[in-house]
């Protein structure tokens, strides 16, 4: 048996901006993907379904329109990639999700702002070879954040957009997951909309 406390708050400032907090968050309710063998190389990325991402998602990514998206909310929480072997694995199918803040909303000069940030907890396998009993940590402790300005100029709303990415893991050199994990990871991006003819024509 055990207990799970969490938390899950939304407050205004001002009147233009809001802030989410999720504190050991449970997304239990939310639908599940469906089935599915991926047998190429690429990943296979599921739409997101839980309800503090999907939230202002607008704001949190580059490239909407043509599908190229800089950041994936999915991986936040996503199911852990270190190895573990045995007759019998027990195997965590997401990673504990300990707390994650958003800040979204557009401000009376035109300026919309989307940050980010999520932490999630270190996750273990367990598996049985023979009469031997084994704990393996197949993900390391994780910390994501996000942050994007969109500046909307001139009478036909053209917009100008800057956004960065972080991801830090807790790895030590000697950390066999340090073999296949980045324990940093940086993305940078911009994107423009210009429209001209009061929205008649539009450049990306």
């Amino acid at each position: 048996l055990g207990g799970r406390v969490g938390l899950d708050m939304r407050l205004g400032i001002g009147s233009n901006l809001t802030l989410n907090v999720a504190v050991n968050p449970d997304f239990g309710q939310v639908e599940a993907d469906p089935a599915e063998v991926n047998l190429t190389a690429f990943e296979t990325i599921f739409p997101e379904k839980r309800p503090f991402f999907t939230e202002g998602a607008s704001l949190m990514n580059l490239g909407v329109r043509s599908g190229a998206n800089l950041f994936n909310s999915r991986r936040i929480g996503a199911r852990p990639i270190g190895p573990s072997s045995g007759e019998y694995v027990a195997y965590p199918t997401t990673s504990t999700i300990l707390a994650a803040a958003k800040l979204t909303g557009r401000t009376s000069s035109g300026t919309s702002i989307g940050l980010l940030s999520a932490v999630t907890d270190r996750e273990s396998a367990r598996s049985v070879e023979g009469a031997v009993f084994r704990t393996t940590r197949v993900a390391p402790r994780t910390t994501y954040g996000l942050g994007r300005v969109q500046q909307e100029f001139g009478r036909s709303a053209s917009t100008v957009s800057v956004m960065g990415t972080f991801v830090g893991r807790e790895l030590q050199p000697d950390n066999p997951l340090a073999a296949f994990l980045p324990s940093r990871a940086i993305g940078l991006g911009s994107d423009a909309v210009v429209r001209l003819k009061g929205g008649e024509h539009e450049a990306t």
